[in-house]
């Protein structure tokens, strides 16, 4: 539900304690092309099993029919949510890329 709701398919009553900042987020969305939609792996992050001289061997897949930067801005919601890593990584690289996934991000946010 969560997903559909982010994707403004679903609306939802929401509590009075996370009613503002639920819908900042909502206002942050911006329109994504979902002409690009396609099966992507909703929950990446915690499906994937690391092993030193092994390939990564993904363990569970949530199907989604979503553009493929969403799959991105799961890893990188997840990231910045419950992971340790360093805040400013996703800054780096291709700041045009990052800048295409923002809405991405904040729908994926708003989904938790």
């Amino acid at each position: 539900m969560a997903d559909r709701v982010a994707w403004s398919e679903q609306a939802i009553d929401v509590i009075d304690d996370l009613a503002a900042l639920f819908s900042t987020l909502l206002e942050l969305r911006r329109p994504v092309r979902q002409d690009a939609a396609q099966l992507i792996h909703g929950d990446l992050t915690g499906n994937v099993l690391f092993a030193a001289g092994r390939a990564p061997a993904v363990i569970g897949f949530s199907p989604y029919w979503r553009p493929p930067v969403f799959a991105e801005a799961i890893v990188v919601a997840d990231g910045l949510l419950w992971g340790a890593g360093p805040r400013g990584r996703a800054r780096q690289g291709e700041p045009d890329r990052y800048a295409r996934a923002a809405d991405v991000v904040v729908r994926k946010l708003a989904a938790f």
